[in-house]
């Protein structure tokens, strides 16, 4: 069933891997399909959607394709701002599979991931089947990082597998790997990443000397939820790298809600 399922969800992404071709848009594969793309073998890595990143200057263009060539977009209540200006729009077949077009990662000012520099996310990627590219593993490996730190931690078991599959494959730099997520302003995501798949895969890797956990930490951890987005804040506070980015991405996520408080629905 999952081979099945991640069949018809390459032929939708296919679809608008072809038209973005067409359209000279850059496209590559995020999280679950970019496990399958000669990872993983065929049939063992179920996902729920589909991910796709395109460019930032891209984006809208993008969008537009999906609307065409997959179908309805998908409608978040009371958020019409924040669905058409954030980081990503997600659109439904007929098939029931929901492809998302992302343009940045995960939310812009959580972290400063390189997506269209010259070092970054595009320029390092390798080219991969129906003109959808493929990630550096380095890349793809913190783009998880990233996606983990963004849901604070609180993820199905495969998307931590991914990350244990890729170590335990023995081609990450860890010192490449820290240089570019401090660069990247997720440092101590990257760290908090790996103490994670560490404490799941005892022995399956070299795990680095990290550094322990604030008992504060602990104690919001234990008291908060990852449903809640306003408790999801404080927990951010000891993911992000410095109380300067904390506070910029709490104020961008509040105008984002203002706004949809005004806009019409």
């Amino acid at each position: 069933m999952c081979l099945a399922a991640n069949v018809v969800r390459a032929r939708t992404g296919a679809q608008f891997a072809e038209r973005c071709r067409e359209a000279g848009i850059a496209a590559a594969w995020l999280k679950g399909m970019a496990m399958v793309q000669g990872i993983l073998p065929p049939g063992e890595r179920s996902m729920i959607d589909v991910d796709v990143l395109v460019p930032a200057s891209r984006w809208g263009q993008a969008c537009q394709l999906a609307s065409r060539v997959i179908g309805d977009e998908v409608v978040v209540a009371g958020r019409p701002y924040t669905a058409a200006h954030d980081y990503v729009r997600a659109f439904t077949s007929s098939a029931g599979v929901t492809l998302e077009v992302h343009r940045y990662v995960c939310e812009s000012s959580l972290f400063g991931i390189d997506h269209e520099g010259p070092d970054g996310l595009f320029a390092r990627a390798r080219p991969g089947q129906g003109g959808i590219s493929v990630l550096d593993e380095g890349d793809l490996f913190l783009t998880f990082a990233a996606h983990a730190a963004k849901h604070t931690f609180e993820l199905p078991l495969r998307s931590f597998l991914d990350g244990i599959v890729l170590l335990r494959r023995g081609r990450l730099n860890m010192a490449t790997l820290q240089a570019r997520a401090r660069g990247w302003r997720m440092e101590t995501a990257l760290q908090l990443w790996l103490r994670a798949l560490a404490v799941l895969a005892p022995g399956a890797f070299e795990a680095p000397n990290l550094p322990g956990a604030s008992p504060l930490a602990g104690l919001v951890w234990s008291r908060t939820r990852e449903a809640s987005a306003w408790q999801r804040f404080l927990r951010l506070g000891w993911i992000v790298d410095g109380p300067g980015d904390w506070v910029r991405h709490v104020a961008s996520r509040v105008l984002l809600r203002a706004r949809d408080a005004v806009s019409p629905t």
